[in-house]
């Protein structure tokens, strides 16, 4: 008659050593890599302060009233579907809302991923030629999904650009777009990271706010400005 042995099962051991290292593991990040917090990750929602600002407004295309009270600087890109939603959407909204004392400053900033971006910022500086920019740029956030199916020239008819002749040689040429370096270096200066990059004035919004932090923002602008 046999008797069982009393040593340990190796493979319990190592089971329970690998459970202590990765129990000591997590202590170790908690210790020295705290994860954020809630409030940490507030402050990185909340609003920063522009030195300096008014000169982001004093380039770009103005869209708006020359004495609004509220000053939009917003840098973006054609062909970014968040761009479009803040523009279409939240921002359309404010400006239906407050006609007389909200004012946009549209700026450049075409990413080199997006394929027709910067055929579509030299498409719209064309217009601006004529000095039809704001008709094109609402025009082109509609027809989005049709970038580079949709001749520019399509597009300049829908936004009555004048002389389409004019517009169709602007669009052929080769070479930097204008305004596109001066605003990508302006907007990457204040510390921009992704489009739309939206500055109300002076202060630089973390993303592009939806219509209720957008409304509310701009409220608290107005009551400082003496609504």
């Amino acid at each position: 008659m046999s008797t069982g042995g009393s040593g340990s099962n190796p493979w319990l051991v190592r089971i329970v050593v690998i459970c202590a290292l990765v129990v000591t593991g997590l202590q170790v990040r908690r210790e020295f890599f705290p994860s954020p917090t809630s409030s940490t990750m507030a402050e990185k929602r909340e609003p920063v302060a522009i030195q300096g600002w008014e000169m982001l407004q004093k380039a770009g295309h103005w869209i708006g009233p020359t004495n609004a009270r509220i000053v939009i600087v917003e840098f973006s890109d054609f062909e970014c579907p968040v761009c479009r939603t803040f523009s279409t959407g939240a921002l359309r909204a404010l400006r239906k809302r407050f006609p007389d004392d909200v004012a946009v400053v549209y700026r450049h900033w075409p990413l080199n991923y997006h394929r027709f971006a910067l055929p579509a910022a030299r498409a719209a500086e064309c217009a601006a030629d004529q000095g039809r920019f704001e008709a094109f740029h609402d025009n082109l956030w509609g027809i989005q999904d049709s970038l580079g199916l949709l001749a520019w020239n399509e597009v300049a008819k829908r936004a009555e650009v004048p002389n389409l002749k004019s517009f169709d040689a602007c669009v052929g040429l080769s070479g930097p777009v204008p305004n596109v370096g001066p605003d990508t270096t302006a907007v990457m200066g204040l510390g921009g990271t992704g489009t739309p990059t939206v500055i109300i004035n002076g202060w630089r919004m973390p993303g592009a706010p939806d219509s209720v932090r957008l409304f509310r923002f701009v409220d608290s602008a107005l009551a400082v400005a003496g609504r």
